[in-house]
């Protein structure tokens, strides 16, 4: 099975797609877990999205709003009925949890601010991340 998954595979050049924004973000799509990032290829007028939270390359596209949302969907499933096919475990979306290495210095200085503000440690440092994001 390739790792590449795509009902509609292109060739597109990073000078001719233009990223789609609202406020400042580029648009999203979700489906069964899985996320996209949405862009828009001026020349070929065509809206085109990657998975961006699995190893595997997933893409798709579609000429409409409501193509894309069935090509993403349909890809999705293609990938999860050709894993099932293959015996091979779906790459999963994000558990929540990873290790960070950090200086024992910055260690101490983080568990004591999440004392001081009565918190657990992995509690302050969620939402300093959260804040960057």
């Amino acid at each position: 099975m390739s790792n590449e998954y795509s009902l509609r595979i292109k060739a597109l050049s990073g000078k001719r797609c233009q990223n789609i924004y609202r406020k400042g973000k580029k648009r999203k799509m979700k489906y069964k877990g899985y996320e996209a990032i949405i862009e828009y290829d001026d020349q070929d007028q065509i809206f085109f999205g990657r998975v961006i939270n699995t190893r595997d390359v997933i893409s798709f596209d579609g000429k409409s709003v409501s193509e894309l949302k069935q090509s993403f969907e349909a890809v999705i499933e293609e990938y999860l009925e050709d894993c099932k096919q293959e015996g091979k475990e779906p790459d999963k979306v994000f558990s929540g949890q990873f290790n960070l290495r950090i200086t024992p210095e910055l260690h101490r200085k983080l568990s004591i601010e999440a004392k001081k503000q009565n918190v657990s440690l992995n509690t302050l440092v969620e939402e300093v991340l959260a804040k960057t994001v």
